[in-house]
């Protein structure tokens, strides 16, 4: 379901909007000088406020406009960023979050902040799954990742204990993350993340999706199509068995399968290809149906139909 998000929306009136949600607000000042930080244009001014509400962070943008030098009036925006999931479950996101509870959630936090979610603008947010695969999450991780599409994951930075729990694929719009959630928590359970991280949304806007506002994360058929968007995204992830080649490997397969789990393998190939990805798109298929053949268990297939079972009942 949606994580962590941000959002931008107008106020009205900014004395009126801190005493109905009694949020307290700190201007931003210099700490050597001590006078109030503005950004100075030529026709206005800006003042920043920073707050927080639960687990999220405020700021507000302050514009003093003026004319001829002269203040006329100003405008408000607050601008919104937190994890919606975390917030259900007091820091955590671990847990299960139904579409009834994410939906009572979200429209109290908009409640409670006085906003109107139809007209505040969606920057960016983070859509995914947590689901339980028969085989190590860290070894998956560390392992079984190849490439989303034409892309390499690339590690995380390494924690405290000195450990990369997850990978990213960053493309130009939106990052693909699979990463160990246990970890994070201290968790027994061996859970992995699949996750889709929307930096920017123009391609949201368009039909089916249609999203836009803060309104449209509460409408069941619109999360619904960014389900089916994650599905497919997990399609286009290449996953390799580090045990393979095994003894069973046919010898004319062998050379595939070994390099095939270099990313760089397939990356440059596409670079070769230019235009052209024919024999790209065929070596890929030939190397999946070759890992399903020799490996003793079909991994990709398995977590597909996690991701699928589990979008599903989260949704109902």
């Amino acid at each position: 379901m949606t994580d962590h998000l941000r959002f931008i929306v107008a106020l009205f009136c900014l004395k009126e909007w801190e005493q109905t949600t009694n949020i307290r607000l700190d201007v931003r000042v210099d700490r050597r000088t001590g006078e109030i930080k503005n950004k100075r244009r030529k026709n206005s001014n800006t003042i920043m406020y920073d707050g927080e509400f639960e687990g999220f962070k405020l700021i507000v943008f302050e514009v003093q406009h003026l004319k001829d030098g002269k203040y006329t009036h100003s405008t408000y925006r607050l601008w919104v960023e937190g994890s919606i999931h975390k917030n259900a479950f007091n820091g955590r996101n671990y847990e299960r979050l139904y579409f009834e509870h994410y939906h009572t959630e979200l429209s109290r936090i908009c409640k409670a902040l006085d906003i109107n979610p139809a007209i505040a603008t969606l920057l960016s947010f983070e859509y995914g799954v947590n689901v339980k695969p028969s085989i190590e999450v860290q070894d998956i991780v560390e392992n079984w990742l190849v490439t989303y599409s034409t892309k390499e994951f690339i590690k995380y930075q390494p924690g405290k204990k000195g450990r990369s729990l997850g990978k990213v694929a960053k493309l130009g719009e939106y990052s693909v993350k699979c990463y160990n959630k246990g970890p994070q928590y201290g968790l027994t359970e061996n859970k992995l993340r699949f996750e889709l991280r929307f930096s920017r949304l123009r391609r949201l806007k368009q039909p089916p999706y249609c999203i836009r506002t803060l309104a449209d994360l509460l409408d069941k058929n619109k999360l619904g199509e960014v389900s089916n968007l994650l599905i497919r995204a997990w399609s286009k992830v290449l996953l390799c068995d580090p045990q393979l080649p095994n003894k069973a490997t046919a010898e004319e397969h062998r050379e595939l399968m070994i390099s095939g789990k270099n990313p760089l393998y397939w990356m440059n190939m596409v670079r070769k290809q230019s235009g052209n990805r024919k024999i790209y798109y065929r070596l890929r298929a030939v190397f999946i149906k070759l890992t399903q053949k020799y490996s003793d268990c079909d991994l990709h297939s398995e977590i597909a139909g996690l991701i699928k079972k589990e979008v599903d009942e989260l949704l109902g």
